[in-house]
């Protein structure tokens, strides 16, 4: 039998971990590469949390990984008490998201240069994936001569506020050109390529930094086409304990759900996820129901799925491709939407960045069956044209084939 590829995805963080986003992007590509026959390893080196606390993270598991049965994870902790001590302050006293986020570090430090070192040696990996904050570390780069994906997820650059439903040029992120530049001009670009969930990041960085290898790698499910099980009028957001779905909720709540209720006053938000942390007190006909392990209940029961994102990259979400697997019709902003393909959703999705506008698409797949049986046979459509494994992995399978022995 021949030896199987190898490939390594580094983090920083234990995304797999959390039953968010990034973590489901990350669980879904290393399924891909299962079905690829390559071995999948993880790497996580955050360095200002301590090994005991993150074992028994991992021992207790996640919604989104398994570890005896398909990932083999392995850890480097160094405990920073004074980071350590601002974290857990900020765990008990803050009950809401920051309004900014940190800059990243990507230097390496000598305990994770030494433990880096000793896995890739005993691992010997045919391609190490960096994952989002690693991605800009150029000190791995001439640490590992062999093939890297360096997997932006997307543009910092690029990340809006909603404002009157337009997206305006507010930076809430450093730019990460300067290190993607530096990057690319001082290491041989053979052996680096880029990955972007969004294809408008890939046709960006193609145009800036032109001669670099770039993917659009976006996230492929299983199709789960459920019938709506319920005659009750429910709406459903699902999300993580973010700043973005935080900011998504409130503007649900305060500025949406409202208009709704005045049409449709039999209406039901469900909230589900970590997101229902950040609110106690909740407008009339909203259940927080908060973190389950089976979403499909959820799914089958609502008849509207909605992404009123205010804040963050514009691309394609989670959220709305996992509203799309399960077969229903889905309310978002332009925010969930792909520069590149403004035509993605079509028949699928309502797009509306005022809450007026947004309140009056839910409202009218409440009312109409009709309306809404027709999106739903779109949503099938939709989602195998553009979320089914085949579909979102096509570049980066048709990349392994160029680049490494793939089968038997």
């Amino acid at each position: 039998m021949a030896k199987k590829n190898v490939v390594v995805f580094w983090q920083r963080i234990p995304y797999d971990v959390f039953a968010g986003g990034d973590g489901l992007y990350l669980d879904r590509l290393k399924a891909f590469f299962l079905d690829q026959n390559w071995e999948v390893y993880t790497l996580t080196s955050r360095l200002d949390r301590p090994r005991l606390l993150m074992r028994i993270k991992y021992t207790l598991g996640g919604n989104r990984i398994i570890i005896k049965d398909t990932y083999q994870v392995s850890s480097c902790y160094v405990v920073k008490p004074l980071t350590l001590v601002k974290q857990i302050f900020r765990y008990l006293l803050i009950n809401k998201p920051v309004l900014g986020f940190c800059k990243n570090d990507h230097k390496i430090g000598q305990a994770e240069k030494k433990w880096l070192l000793l896995h890739l040696n005993k691992l010997s990996p045919n391609l190490v994936v960096k994952c989002f904050d690693r991605a800009g570390s150029e000190e791995f780069d001439v640490l590992f001569q062999g093939a890297k994906l360096h997997l932006i997820g997307f543009l910092k650059e690029d990340q809006f506020i909603l404002r009157q439903g337009n997206s305006s040029g507010e930076k809430i992120k450093e730019n990460i050109l300067p290190e993607l530049r530096s990057t690319v001009g001082n290491i041989d670009r053979k052996n680096i390529s880029f990955g972007f969930s969004s294809k408008t990041d890939k046709l960006q960085i193609q145009r800036l930094l032109p001669g670099c290898e770039a993917l659009y790698i976006g996230i492929g499910f299983t199709p789960t086409f459920i019938a709506n099980t319920s005659t009750l009028a429910n709406v459903l957001f699902v999300g993580n304990k973010t700043r973005p779905n935080y900011s998504a909720v409130k503007f649900l709540l305060e500025e949406i759900w409202p208009v709704i209720l005045s049409t449709v006053p039999e209406a039901r938000l469900r909230v589900v996820g970590r997101v229902c942390h950040y609110f106690v007190k909740v407008p009339l006909g909203v259940d927080l129901i908060g973190e389950i392990d089976d979403l499909r209940s959820e799914y089958a029961k609502s008849k509207v799925v909605v992404a009123p994102l205010v804040i963050g990259s514009a691309g394609v979400k989670t959220k709305i491709a996992e509203g799309l697997a399960y077969g229903r019709a889905v309310v978002c902003t332009s925010l969930g939407v792909d520069q590149a393909q403004p035509d993605q959703f079509d028949g699928a999705a309502f797009v509306a960045d005022s809450p007026e506008t947004f309140a009056h698409h839910v409202s009218n797949l409440l009312i109409d069956d009709s309306l809404r049986a027709q999106m739903e046979v779109q949503s099938e459509r939709v989602f195998l044209q553009n979320f089914a494994p085949t579909s979102a992995y096509q570049e980066i399978e048709d990349w392994l084939k160029t680049h490494f022995k793939v089968g038997p």
